[in-house]
């Protein structure tokens, strides 16, 4: 806790490049959680989590400062200068006291909570794993192989999950016989079951026949896993150990199968080396990577003398063996190495991968890993130094398999559904204790600390990002969806900079799979976008189209036909077809829609060459077309709307939403009979609105007349209406009652506002109601034709062209907010806040301006209002603000 730290906050702090030549001066800050570096004027910050920490080396003092080196186990190593020896020293006993906790609870997976907007619930991926299931789904059981409950307790085998599947015609004393055989009681189980040839992949671990010791019980259970295969092929048994380890092992008393004892097997050795010598090999070749100042040539030699290629090779050797027995040639095969949690966990796991491709699917990795490694007793607090005095024991097993994943990844990337970043976020997790998935060292550990109960799954997280880590080339029904057989010869393997080069790499190191994914997620926004088009384009058309299915617009001929209204059929009738848009209206609708994108433009799709990346550029080149089509639909829709504007513009009609209407024949006719609880507003444009009266009149008086202002309006627009007598105003201003005067007071201060707006070319419809204007925002509401009444009129509310015409302007406005160029990935190197992008600072488009930011400044997701769907889409920090006001 922080009562621990003394100096929170140490300036003028040096901290070496890679390079050592250069060097920035900074302020580190010490929390409880993590270390920050923060570079004078927040140019840029380096955030360091304790758990991640492996080492701290103290060197000899310097002339500015004292030196300290930092190395985690995410291949990080920053090298600082602290000013004065009290500051040294806090920094050390700060690392030491909170990298190394010794005690589970201690973890930062018991403390962590995530932010409340994500919508993370603690149990959401704890129950992602079922073994019942997973093995129901190979067609387990079966009449070869059943479920065993002799370890529903962890009494049998403490470090194997409760739910084993064995021989059928295995008994249980012939299982209870073969664990005490076998070293720490892991006896032959079923890791996978390959339907199509009924073979079997099964993992154990090493015999302890020592020099001359014999166990019926596990000779006979060998047996029946050779029985289990219909193909009567003999049992393959893998050792993944060097043959040489092996036969020491046996002179200690433990050893592997004779041919002479298990004589349905033979016997098979490979030369993966222990968990000792990979740790080595680690540390040598991040000592080349971490090297200043190497040639090609010394790079190569380094990598090479560190051996760690050829460990990789090694393990992707033994995985393809064991797929190419059992997928070709039908035979089981039985993995081991001493223990049989590190290497026959790597062989078994990689072999289950090339060999399903449900595994290679984001769910079925997590199964994957969750059955090979989790359920099978793999130690991760061991192998990962969890806990403090664990250090001898670590080893970067699980590491070696990502890289094998990754390996295959490079030569197949069509076949697996989620990405190099996926694989990133496993690796660093896996030592940062903040979920409890990779926490404990068995299951029956992990059920007895209750993680489950207290912790958050990773598998929620990825959940609740998975978009952020699947693989825009993925295609599952590509030939290579089935068996795949990577090469894993050393010439065919590559250096993973992505992972132990991430943080030296100073350019933007940007993946193939990262452009694609930018294209299609702006492909998905204007797929989304036309929708949303063509749904308010339906909507207009069908407001002024008189063949329109769903609803008609009722005009008005502006010749007197004894006070009768015309419809549009009519006026067909007597005035022949309706006048087409005229140019001047579809130059103002060309000008209001200038903003339609084009698709294509701005991206760089070119660079790619993937016929993936072919396919979707000809989408998007056909959403362009589209988008085109749509703006001559709206010139029409405009044309059409503006010409019955100056049909109607001379006409006096004044409507009520209770099916009555009122035409004002003459200039000396006083207007009558506003419809009961409405009060009518018009513009000098020709613009006519109903506002409803909150109080009814009494019904008794028969009518309602209209105040002087409203008339004087009238008289202003339409040259139609004379003075009303003052006798008729004053008897109506005492006939309201107190509210009604107020909300006329409002209409006076509506009106004068839109004397200004006369002049303006597109009339803009003002506010009606709190009611209207709430109804409005919310959906876009169609023009309703009422039926006729029983003396044959239609009512319609006023002002409706007016209405559709604001509407279009106002749902055409948004299409300006969608920016189609952004900017290209390849072009920035460093976020606006002074982020420079690597491999650890990934960079993304935000969605609405199209700018490349960091992770930090584009973490904002937000619904947007140009697209018909509802999700959420990345935004920078700018955007999000103004978007939310």
């Amino acid at each position: 806790k922080m009562e621990f730290v003394k100096t929170p906050k140490i300036s003028k702090v040096i901290c070496l490049q890679h390079s050592s030549k250069d060097s920035v001066i900074g302020t580190l800050f010490l929390t409880d959680r993590n270390l920050i570096f923060v570079e004078q004027n927040r140019a840029r910050e380096r955030w360091i989590l304790y758990h991640h920490i492996e080492s701290v080396e103290q060197q000899a003092r310097s002339v500015k400062g004292f030196p300290l080196i930092i190395r985690t186990k995410t291949f990080l190593q920053l090298h600082l200068l602290i000013p004065k020896m009290a500051e040294f020293q806090e920094v050390v006993d700060v690392i030491n006291h909170f990298s190394q906790p010794s005690a589970y609870k201690q973890l930062y997976a018991f403390s962590y909570r995530p932010d409340s907007s994500e919508g993370a619930t603690q149990m959401l991926g704890w129950g992602m794993y079922d073994t019942i299931l997973e093995y129901g789904r190979m067609g387990v059981p079966n009449e070869h192989w059943r479920h065993c409950a002799l370890n529903e307790e962890y009494k049998l085998c403490d470090t194997y999950t409760r739910h084993l599947y064995v021989p059928a015609n295995a008994s249980d004393a012939v299982i209870t016989g073969s664990a005490g055989f076998r070293s720490k009681e892991r006896f032959p189980i079923l890791s996978y079951f390959y339907a199509p040839r009924k073979s079997a992949l099964c993992r154990c671990s090493q015999p302890l026949v020592g020099l001359r010791k014999r166990c019926t019980e596990d000779e006979e259970l060998v047996d029946c896993i050779f029985k289990a295969n219909p193909s009567g092929e003999p049992v393959v048994v893998v050792d993944t150990r060097p043959k040489i380890n092996a036969m020491a092992n046996k002179a200690a008393g433990k050893g592997y199968e004779s041919a002479d004892n298990y004589t349905s097997t033979s016997y098979v050795s490979f030369g993966i080396h222990n968990i000792h010598v990979m740790k080595d090999s680690l540390q040598k070749m991040m000592e080349v990577v971490y090297s200043p100042d190497l040639t090609v040539s010394e790079l190569l030699q380094g990598l090479e003398n560190s051996g760690w290629l050829r460990h990789i090779h090694l393990i992707m050797e033994a995985a393809l063996f064991v797929v190419k027995f059992i997928c070709d040639r039908g035979i089981s095969i039985i993995v081991h190495c001493s223990h049989g949690w590190d290497r026959t966990s790597q062989t078994c796991a990689l072999a289950c991968l090339w060999m399903d491709p449900h595994y290679r699917t984001l769910h079925g990795f997590m199964t994957l890993i969750e059955k090979e490694w989790l359920s099978f007793g793999h130690q991760f607090s061991l192998r990962c130094g969890h806990l403090k005095g664990e250090s001898k024991e670590m080893s970067p097993i699980f590491t070696q398999f990502l890289e094998c994943v990754w390996q295959s990844m490079l030569q197949y990337p069509m076949s697996f559904e989620f990405n190099e970043q996926f694989l990133l976020l496993l690796h660093d997790n896996l030592f940062s204790c903040q979920f409890g998935t990779f926490l404990g060292n068995s299951e029956r550990e992990r059920s007895m600390q209750q993680f489950n109960a207290q912790t958050y799954s990773l598998w929620g997280y990825v959940w609740e990002h998975i978009d952020d880590f699947k693989n825009p080339l993925y295609n599952k029904t590509a030939e290579s969806a089935g068996v795949i057989r990577p090469d894993h010869c050393i010439p065919k393997l590559r250096f993973w900079q992505g992972l132990y080069a991430r943080y030296i790499c100073s350019h933007s190191c940007e993946l193939k799979e990262d452009i694609v994914c930018t294209i299609k997620l702006q492909n998905t926004i204007l797929q989304d976008h036309i929708k949303f088009l063509q749904q308010h384009v339906s909507i207009l058309k069908a407001s002024v189209d008189p063949c329109g299915a769903t609803t008609s617009m009722v005009s008005y001929d502006t010749r007197k036909r004894g006070g009768n209204i015309i419809t549009s059929d009519q006026q067909k009738n007597t005035a022949g077809e309706m006048t087409t848009p005229t140019n001047q209206s579809i130059e103002q609708l060309n000008g209001l829609m200038s903003s339609v994108p084009v698709a294509t433009e701005g991206i760089h799709v070119k660079e790619i060459k993937d016929e993936q990346v072919a396919e979707l550029l000809l989408e998007v080149t056909e959403l362009k077309q589209e988008i085109i089509e749509h703006k001559v639909q709206h010139e029409i829709i405009r044309g059409e709307v503006e010409q019955e504007i100056k049909e109607e513009k001379n006409q006096e009609i004044i409507f009520d939403m209770k099916q009555e209407f009122v035409v004002v024949q003459d200039e000396n006719t006083e207007s009558q009979d506003v419809t009961e609880g409405r009060k009518k507003q018009i513009t000098d444009d020709g613009k006519e609105e109903i506002k409803e009266n909150e109080k009814e009149q009494n019904s008794d008086e028969g009518k309602e007349t209209i105040t002087d202002e409203l008339k004087k309006q009238m008289a202003d627009i339409l040259n139609h209406i004379t003075a009303v007598n003052e006798n008729v105003i004053e008897q109506t201003e005492k006939e309201m009652t107190g509210e009604v005067k107020q909300e006329c007071a409002e209409e006076v201060e509506e009106q004068s506002t839109q004397k200004k707006m006369v002049t303006q070319d597109i009339p803009v419809v003002e506010d009606r109601t709190t009611e209207c204007k709430k109804q409005e925002e919310e959906s876009f509401p169609a023009v309703r034709l009422n039926e006729a009444t029983n003396e044959g009129h239609a009512s319609i509310q006023a002002g409706e062209h007016l209405d559709v015409l604001g509407k279009l302007r106002k749902y055409t406005q948004p299409i300006s907010a969608l920016k189609t160029e952004w900017v290209s990935l390849r072009d920035v190197n460093h976020c606006k806040c002074g982020m420079e992008f690597s491999y650890s600072a990934k960079k993304y488009n935000c969605t609405v301006c199209g700018e490349v930011v960091c992770y930090r400044c584009g973490n904002y997701h937000t619904s947007l209002q140009y697209v018909i769907t509802s999700n959420h889409f990345r935004v920078c920090k700018t955007c999000y603000i103004t978007m939310k006001g």
